[in-house]
Order: structure tokens, then C-alpha cells, then sequence
């Protein structure tokens, strides 16, 4: 039997849900009660870095742990958002 999770049907899930909770509870654990967290948004990479931008423009002193952080978020944005397409420079090696 395998077991392809994608291809089930929400009927079967609940079944097979059915079936754990009724075995949980024979072996005498405790019912599982599911609690879903809301999700927080987090702000982007250039989000933080204005926001570290326009606080070093109003703190100077805080140039002391901002500017390092500034230079490492900085170097995130430029590995994430390369200044060639990829694949381009092979591409236009093969052709000449």
C-alpha cells in the first residue's frame, strides 16, 4: 500500500484521522486538540532596511549595531537579486 497523502480525499483524511484518534485513545493518551496559530507577517529584506536606514538618520549613536546589520541585509538583497539573469552568460557563450 503506499501512501500518496496528495492524492487522498478529504473523506479518507478524516477517516484516517478517525482511526488515530480511536487508537490515541484506546492506548489511554489524551485527545489532540489542534490549535492554529495566526500567521504574523514579517517584513521584507528592503522593508528592514529602510526601516534601519531612516532610524540611523534619526539615531547616529545607533550606527553601532545598525550599520552591521545594514551591510549584512544588504548583501542578502544582492545574492537574492543577481545583476545578470542566470544562465544568460552561458547562453550567449554558446552562440558565439
Amino acid at each position: 500500500m503506499t501512501c500518496q497523502l496528495a492524492v487522498w480525499t478529504p473523506k479518507a483524511r478524516k477517516a484516517v484521522s478517525a482511526l488515530m484518534a480511536a487508537c490515541r485513545k484506546s492506548m489511554g493518551y489524551e485527545e489532540l486538540k489542534l490549535v492554529h496559530r495566526p500567521v504574523v507577517a514579517q517584513p521584507s529584506v528592503t522593508e528592514r532596511l529602510t526601516a534601519y536606514r531612516k532610524q540611523l538618520a534619526t539615531e547616529p549613536k545607533a550606527g553601532v549595531w545598525s550599520l552591521p546589520l545594514i551591510e549584512k541585509l544588504e548583501a542578502q538583497v544582492g545574492r537574492n537579486a543577481p545583476k545578470e539573469p542566470r544562465g544568460l552568460a552561458k547562453r550567449a557563450a554558446k552562440t558565439f
